[in-house]
């Protein structure tokens, strides 16, 4: 029998006066950390329901909602069940599941969800300083950052003033990374083995630029200047709580990495580009204009680290977007250019 339950989303369930349930046929029972980064996890559940089902089963990051590993599978009446999430293939997304872990059930070919699980708790463990003998840059980023930096020599001992360290993740955009009023947030960098002494810094905002802000605009009946300043006022009031928390360490804000000119790659990629290549310059400019104005004031230092990426007009050099297979891709696939300015931060 389905067993109805209440969302517990208080601004669906009173701002739209709605009342929502998802009906769980789902009983998760336990889970096994099989590997650390990447993260891959042995998931045990029951299924409660009464008929053979063919479902899709998503495993989303809980800090930011993030992009999942997804299973297929077929479930029978009160069946026992075992899955493995593996992130393998996902190597520039190191943060999956640091602060939780969001199950997501759906049934094939329908696109109707039945179930969800929310495990509220650390999966995988908590980041490790690589070096103790000097103070350390954590550059909290997305799918940029792990691309630029996967493959570069970190541990190399000409690295200057600091070791250098970096998460990295899918989707996540400076808008996502702000939900909830910079609580998640907060929650991630608590996962963080920050000390005095440190710097941290953030290389956020390239994601709304080519996508969200542009894509969200129309449907907001919105310009995308205004959106991109709302998202601004949030980041400032983030960083200004940083900076009272962590006011012994250093605090930066990278400028995000340049946007593709239109034509390098297809409109219909999976990158989704947005909008025209003025129209995305314009918001890598407004961004970079508020945060010269705004950020001094709050003691946070802003740097420019892919200034070796762009172009006299300020897109990105496609040069640095090859892929192995000579096709192109939005992601900064060079890393060398960005490790140099690290090291070279002080």
């Amino acid at each position: 029998m389905w067993v109805p339950y209440i969302s517990g989303n208080k601004r669906l369930d009173i701002e739209y006066k709605i009342q929502i349930y998802i009906y769980s046929m789902i009983r998760v029972e336990s889970f096994e950390l099989l590997d650390n980064i990447p993260a891959k996890i042995k998931l045990y559940f029951t299924y409660l329901g009464e008929e053979t089902m063919d479902i899709k089963i998503f495993a989303k990051d809980y800090c930011f909602n993030t992009v999942g590993l997804v299973n297929d599978m077929t479930v029978e009446a009160g069946g026992y069940y075992w899955v493995v999430f593996d992130a393998k293939g996902l190597e520039n997304s190191n943060i999956l599941f640091r602060t939780g872990l969001n199950l997501v059930f759906y049934k094939q070919g329908e696109n109707e969800q039945f179930a969800e699980e929310l495990l509220f708790k650390p999966i995988v463990n908590s980041f490790q300083r690589h070096r103790t003998d000097k103070p350390s840059l954590w550059v909290i980023g997305d799918s940029h950052t792990g691309y630029s930096l996967k493959s570069s020599n970190l541990m190399d001992e000409s690295i200057g003033r600091y070791s250098i360290e970096y998460t990295s993740q899918y989707e996540l955009s400076l808008n996502r990374f702000l939900c909830y009023n910079g609580s998640r947030a907060s929650l991630f960098v608590d996962t963080i083995p920050i000390q005095i002494g440190d710097r941290i810094a953030i290389s956020l905002g390239e994601i709304d630029i080519r996508y969200s802000i542009l894509n969200k605009a129309p449907r907001k009946g919105k310009s995308p200047e205004e959106i991109l300043d709302e998202i601004l006022d949030r980041y400032l009031l983030f960083l200004k709580t940083l900076k009272e928390r962590y006011f012994l360490c250093d605090i930066s804000v990278f400028i995000p990495s340049p946007q593709l000119r239109d034509g390098v790659i297809s409109p219909d990629s999976y990158t989704f580009p947005q909008g025209t290549q003025e129209e995305r310059l314009m918001l890598h400019r407004q961004f970079v204009s508020r945060m010269s104005s705004d950020l001094p004031g709050l003691g946070v230092d802003l740097h420019d680290p892919y200034k070796e990426y762009r172009d006299e007009e300020g897109f990105m050099l496609a040069k640095y977007s090859v892929r192995a297979d000579f096709s192109f891709d939005h992601h900064v696939n060079d890393g060398r250019p960005l490790l140099e300015f690290l090291k070279n931060l002080e």
